[in-house]
């Protein structure tokens, strides 16, 4: 069993992605453990993953007047808040990790995670190769945003998703726009989905696909029997026809029901008959018809 640390941040949609690799980790007998913002923990222990708070950022008093303004606080405050690193270290001392999971927005806590001890996964939770251009821009304005107002800048290097040991995408590359052949620590998960929690009794379609198939051989293998329906064989055809397409359905005392019989008369019997001769085969009742000689005067 492997303890996993997750570093997410309320981003809206990039907090779905982190619980759905959780909750695969947790089905593979690890646990996950998270570090975020407060407004995360109703959602992260609702998962039954551990949540830690980090601390909370002093700038953010209030909610932004501008969008320049609130963009202004997710660059200095979140994403190149290098002291969050402080918080997960602070984690990791009380229960150390195998591996550190970071939300690939998180460029202050990138940049430090030389100094965790465990290696460093990126979550890009959506595109990766096509948006590398944005994540650049983005960087290199974050890095003029701190020298303007005096603070320590990270190195960018330190800071570059590709130069972590393993970037997970939740996404698939033939969406992405990739054309090259990948580098080796880039892997693409495919779509990931935190679903609600499942009510108790719940099985997965998954785990019922032999009981189908085993009911339906069954069912198939009673039906040519006795014609019975019994409430073990209602429950194995729930949402399927009880009785086969051609089969006469059972009668309420529970005896099979038998089908007309019907002549079938060739052409030549038919002949045969509109002469008050009985046709071929047909040995019903042929001592009560009348020859059509007797019928004459």
């Amino acid at each position: 069993m492997s303890q996993i640390a997750f570093v997410t941040w309320n981003g809206g949609g990039n907090l779905g992605p982190a619980l759905a690799i959780a909750r695969e980790l947790r089905w593979r007998d690890h646990r996950a453990a998270f570090l975020g913002q407060e407004t995360q923990r109703p959602a992260i222990e609702a998962a039954g993953h551990a949540f830690t708070g980090c601390t909370p950022d002093p700038q953010r008093a209030g909610p932004p007047a501008t969008a320049a303004e609130r963009q202004r606080l997710l660059m200095a405050g979140t994403w190149l808040n290098m002291s969050l690193a402080d918080d997960l270290a602070a984690m990791l001392a009380r229960e150390p990790a195998d591996a550190v999971v970071i939300d690939c927005m998180l460029a202050g806590v990138l940049a430090r995670s030389a100094e965790f001890g465990a290696p460093a996964a990126v979550l890009v939770p959506g595109l990766y190769h096509s948006v590398l251009p944005v994540r650049d821009a983005m960087l290199a304005a974050g890095l003029g945003l701190l020298a303007r107002a005096g603070l320590p800048a990270p190195d960018p290097a330190a800071m570059r998703w590709e130069n972590k040991d393993l970037v997970l995408v939740t996404s698939l590359h033939e969406l992405d726009g990739v054309t090259a052949d990948l580098a080796p620590n880039v892997r693409y998960v495919g779509p990931a989905f935190a679903w609600p929690p499942a009510p108790r009794g719940w099985r997965s379609p998954a785990d019922h696909r032999r009981t189908h198939r085993s009911a339906r051989r069954r069912h198939h293998r009673i039906l040519p029997g006795t014609g019975t329906r019994t409430p073990r064989r209602r429950r194995a055809c729930a949402g399927h026809p009880v009785l086969p397409a051609g089969r006469t359905p059972a009668r309420p005392d529970h005896r099979p029901a038998r089908r007309s019989r019907r002549r079938r008369l060739s052409p030549a019997g038919l002949r045969g008959t509109a002469r008050g001769r009985p046709a071929p085969g047909d040995h019903h009742n042929a001592g009560d018809r009348t020859d059509a000689k007797s019928l004459k005067p």
